[in-house]
């Protein structure tokens, strides 16, 4: 110890001699041979009193350098493990001033108000240049608070048929919402599913190995239940009761084509979801087919279209740029999180509207509710039309989901029980309501006469229930 004490008092007057302009060499050689194999204690010492580090003519030294200084030469050579904070901060950020923290406190600081700015300077570059969503007919054309009828209010009816669609209508629906896939010759029918199994008792047939003609061979009213019910995790999913009856079952309900549907209601609003197909060359090929029968029908400003995928929403779009589009999911997720911080001004949306599940379909998170005021506000600052659509569970669930939409301000519900929806808004018509009960649609046979009815007046009328036969 007594040697490290005299190396140290050496050692400063050597530094003394340095910072004097007194060559390093000749600072060293005034060292005895003892002190000389101190050195080897300290490689950084060694070196700056060697003159090896010649950093800014020595301003610079290390940390460990300056505990030579102050004679603390014992501590920072044998208690090097015992002192990781003794250690040099390594930071290359400026420390802020005026503060007591440590190196690495300092520099995170620092360096997330960096960050902070950086992003705000981004931020306000994209509000700068931002645009709203473009404006389209079609929502023009829907009522405040409108009522869309999911798959034809698949709850009330055989999904995605002509004839759920004719009760909706005579319920008083807004729109008509419908998926669309593509047959083996091309036609373009209206079914959620590969598969018929979903819609009929068929077990694997796939809708695009088949003709239009073998797929409207099969009943879609045989499988449909009185007391169908669904689990809100999974909506799809049915519970099939002990007491369960098919009342619609074979009285000729079948699938129909998407030409079918804009003949017989050219005037009321529909919402086409394309479901994603394995094959990409048929995904882009039923876009086309799509797009030129809205064309040709002249139903470009009584439709827009729903995809989940992005890739599929922008293929759609690139095909047929006239018909309004709602964005995908990513795009309801970036403009709902942009929600949470207020931050929805920086957004330039290249579609028309939002279509968002009342809340998250996982176990987990089913009580996250998506659907609130700040989100709905966030979108009608951006000029989009928020549509919601009610997970499938109880009535009273769905009654209670409804009217906090309503409540929200959304501009439309999408609900498989439209009857819900409408009571919400005092506007079910009761009347019609019993002329399509179980026990009319048995009773009153279907005929030529009611079937031009049904086509002249766009709904169940007069008695009589269009089957779509």
């Amino acid at each position: 110890m007594m040697k490290i004490k005299h190396y140290t008092l050496r050692r400063n007057e050597a530094s003394k001699n340095y910072h004097n302009g007194i060559s390093n060499k000749t600072a060293v050689s005034s060292l005895n041979g003892a002190e000389a194999a101190a050195h080897d204690k300290d490689p950084i010492a060694d070196s700056l009193l060697r003159g090896e580090l010649h950093t800014s003519s020595g301003k610079h030294a290390s940390y460990r350098y300056s505990q030579y200084d102050s004679g603390n030469f014992s501590d920072a050579a044998s208690n090097e493990d015992e002192q990781p904070e003794s250690r040099s901060c390594k930071c290359a950020l400026p420390k802020i001033p005026k503060l007591s923290f440590g190196c690495c406190v300092h520099c995170t600081a620092t360096a997330a108000l960096m960050i902070s700015f950086l992003l705000i300077h981004v931020y306000l570059y994209y509000v700068e240049i931002a645009e709203l969503a473009p404006d389209h007919k079609v929502f023009s054309l829907l009522p405040p608070k409108a009522t869309i009828a999911y798959r034809g209010s698949k709850r009330l009816w055989p999904e995605n048929t002509v004839f759920a669609f004719s009760n909706a209508i005579a319920m008083g629906a807004d729109a008509l919402e419908f998926d669309v896939q593509m047959s083996q010759d091309k036609e373009l029918v209206l079914i959620r599913e590969e598969k018929l199994d979903a819609v009929t008792n068929s077990k694997g047939l796939v809708v695009r190995d088949m003709t239009l003609a073998q797929i409207q061979s099969h009943d879609v009213g045989e499988t449909w239940g009185s007391e169908t019910r669904y689990s809100i995790t999974s909506p799809d999913v049915e519970e099939v009761s002990t007491n369960q009856t098919f009342p619609y079952k074979g009285i000729g309900i079948r699938v129909p084509t998407l030409t079918e549907v804009f003949t017989l209601f050219p005037l009321i609003i529909k919402n086409i979801f394309l479901r994603p197909l394995a094959d990409k060359s048929l995904q882009r090929e039923l876009y086309q087919n799509v797009c030129e029968l809205i064309e040709l029908h002249n139903q470009t400003d009584r439709v827009f279209v729903t995809a989940f995928l992005e890739e599929y929403v922008k293929g759609f779009q690139r095909v047929c740029p006239g018909v309004a589009v709602t964005g995908s999911v990513v795009r309801a997720t970036q403009m709902y999180i942009a929600s949470r911080f207020f931050m929805e001004p920086g957004i330039t949306p290249l579609y028309e509207g939002l279509a968002v599940p009342f809340r998250i379909l996982t176990e987990r998170l089913q009580r996250w509710v998506i659907v609130d005021e700040r989100f709905v506000e966030a979108a009608h600052g951006r000029n989009l039309r928020m549509f919601g659509w009610t997970t499938l569970v109880g009535e009273t669930e769905e009654q209670k989901q409804v009217q906090l939409m309503f409540d929200v301000g959304v501009d439309g519900v999408v609900s498989s029980r439209i009857d819900i929806s409408l009571k919400e808004r005092g506007l079910l018509n009761e009347s019609a309501f019993s002329l399509i009960s179980d026990e009319i649609v048995r009773s009153v046979p279907t005929s030529a006469a009611c079937n031009e009815t049904a086509r002249t007046n766009l709904a169940t009328s007069s008695g009589c229930t269009y089957l779509g036969l």
